[in-house]
Parts: structure tokens; sequence; C-alpha cells
């Protein structure tokens, strides 16, 4: 499978973040294999050779 993924995050998370509340580590992408197949989610660093294989970041919101 060759695509992109999408995540949730909690508003409450960002809200906290800019809040001062919530301590604002980053996030890390962990594996989870679901199956014992061993095809599990593998993805490009930014240093990958190849352009369109690098991550990217798009963040999407809706205004309150």
């Amino acid at each position: 499978y060759v695509g992109f993924f999408t995540v949730d995050i909690p508003v409450a998370t960002i809200q906290g973040w800019l809040d001062g509340t919530f301590a604002n580590e980053g996030w890390v992408i962990l594996e989870d294999e679901l199956d014992t197949t061993g095809d599990g989610f593998q993805m490009d660093s930014e240093d990958s050779a190849t352009q369109t294989r690098k991550p990217k970041l798009i963040i999407s919101y809706t205004a309150a």
C-alpha cells in the first residue's frame, strides 16, 4: 500500500498546548502490528532520495 493516512488530534489537546495546560512535547508515530504477517506500516524519512515518498504534514481545521 502506498498512500496517505489520517490522524485525528483531539481539539482539547491543541487547546491545552495553546493554553499552556499541556506540555507540547511533539508527536511520535509508533508501529502497531495488528497481525503476524510481518507486513506492517512503513514510511520514508525526510532524507528519502525520492521526493514523492518524503512525508508531508497537512493540517486541516474548521474555525469555530
